[in-house]
């Protein structure tokens, strides 16, 4: 039986994975030609906003996968205190901006927006999240690559999308991979 305090733990960690910014959400722009298709697969998440405590998951990957052309499967799977977890659901992509995808996990919980805000489709994709929170709004980012340990470059254009969005980047912190089993 799995304790109720870890059942507790992996919610909360995954709704407060975000920095508040003051402000409302800045508009994020669309990619020129942007593809799904060319971004499916799985993505180690080696930089994340963290949750309340400064803290992130352990081994987070992110996986996006076609469904047809109007909805992707996104999926955050993370390991947490020794469990593999997950969370995800089908996202709709959205017609008028075809790099932001529209999430519900459960049919009637709320959506919520993911964008991919830069991609070279080989080494990696940074994913951004807002919402309005009163006068302010709060920030979700991550930096996903096709490796465990990517190169500078790949980090700094990661980092410097998501800084052109507000998000600082010392509200990044580093996933940790050490003793992931992934299968």
């Amino acid at each position: 039986m799995i304790p109720l305090s870890l059942i507790v733990s992996v919610l909360i960690g995954s709704a407060f994975s975000y920095v508040t910014l003051p402000g409302p959400c800045p508009q994020v722009p669309t990619i020129e030609n942007f593809s799904w298709a060319k971004v499916s697969g799985s993505w180690f998440a080696i930089k994340s906003t963290s949750d309340v405590n400064g803290e992130y998951d352990y081994c987070p990957i992110v996986k996006l996968f076609m469904q047809n052309n109007l909805t992707i499967s996104y999926v955050e799977q993370f390991g947490i205190q020794g469990y593999l977890r997950g969370q995800g659901g089908p996202g709709k992509i959205d017609s008028k901006q075809s790099n932001k995808l529209s999430v519900k996990f459960l049919p009637h919980d709320p959506s919520f927006d993911r964008y991919i805000v830069k991609t070279d489709y080989k080494n990696f994709v940074t994913i951004y999240g807002c919402e309005s929170y009163g006068e302010n709004h709060r920030a979700y980012g991550r930096i996903a690559t096709i490796t465990k340990t990517p190169s500078a470059e790949v980090k700094l254009a990661g980092y410097l999308a998501l800084q052109s969005l507000g998000l600082p980047i010392t509200s990044l912190i580093n996933s940790d991979f050490t003793n992931c089993n992934f299968s």
